[in-house]
């Protein structure tokens, strides 16, 4: 399968899982989506609204729109030096950490919580929605 179409089958995907959590399905929405698979690694709200093309829509419906998706599950807030970035949530993932190159600053996904037994003796303790942040540097394969 070639990368459009894997564009358009997750795309898809993502716009069933908008239906199935109640969420309406709106162009600007969807461009949105669109443009953060393209992008395909943590951006900044400026970086998603320039691959969507700054006149689809305004900044508030595009920060609108992140913190629904981000409500829902479907996108998460990530940090790179105290700025904002997104990222499409993995499927059946709770959360997802990064790596980040301390030359280039690409961010890599990491496929694993090194928290997750933690946050499990946590909620033994009585509490409930425990988010953590965790940040990986180090310098990547390519510098």
């Amino acid at each position: 399968m070639n990368k459009a179409n894997l564009t358009e089958k997750r795309l898809n995907n993502l716009l069933e899982a908008l239906f199935e959590k109640g969420m309406r399905r709106t162009l600007q929405k969807t461009l949105l989506l669109k443009a953060m698979i393209e992008l395909d690694h943590p951006a900044t709200v400026d970086d998603i609204h320039r691959k969507m093309g700054k006149k689809t829509c305004d900044r508030v419906t595009l920060y609108r729109s992140i913190q629904q998706l981000e409500k829902h599950d479907l996108v998460t807030k990530v940090f790179e030096s105290g700025s904002a970035m997104y990222s499409l949530k993995e499927a059946n993932k709770k959360h997802q950490h990064f790596i980040q190159c301390i030359d280039c600053k690409i961010m890599t996904p990491i496929n694993f919580c090194v928290l997750e037994g933690q946050t499990q003796l946590i909620e033994k303790m009585g509490f409930r929605e425990i988010k953590h942040r965790l940040e990986f540097f180090g310098r990547c394969s390519d510098c």
